[in-house]
């Protein structure tokens, strides 16, 4: 990632991309994707009492679609906001924690198991769960 290094490093000459980037800054933009799912994780239950299950996907969808547009910035605390933005919408479904990631693997979990006949519901969840787990071999 030439590019983001080249806003967000500094020139390193012994690199092989040209570019080094500080060890505080890496740390902070993958720390800030768990806080975000703990975070998230912990507002599930209180905010879908009142949205509801299809409106708090719709708000970590919007969630997600803001933190990646932020994401582009040049400016640091836009990317660590976007960060614990995202962590926030997307955490369960990559296997990572993160405010969206929490709101989109804990509600489309629920969505799907409460919408389907209860003869078939255990073995829905079963499945769910691995394929989230394939996805999550498959993605690394």
């Amino acid at each position: 990632m030439p590019g983001f290094l080249a806003v967000f490093g500094y020139p390193d000459p012994t690199s092989p991309t040209g570019y080094g980037i500080s060890s505080t800054v890496q740390q902070l933009i993958t720390s800030l994707m768990t806080l975000g799912g703990f975070v998230g994780n912990l507002m599930v239950g209180p905010i879908s009492r009142y949205l509801g299950r299809r409106h708090c996907l719709i708000a970590a969808c919007s969630g997600c679609i803001l933190a990646l547009g932020l994401q582009f910035s040049t400016n640091i605390g836009a990317v660590y906001f976007a960060r614990l933005l995202i962590g926030y919408s997307l955490s369960t479904i990559l296997l990572m924690s993160g405010i969206s990631i929490a709101f989109l693997g804990s509600f489309s979990q629920i969505y799907v198991i409460e919408s389907m006949p209860p003869q078939i519901r255990g073995s829905l969840i079963s499945a769910y769960s691995v394929f989230i787990s394939i996805g999550g071999i498959v993605a690394r």
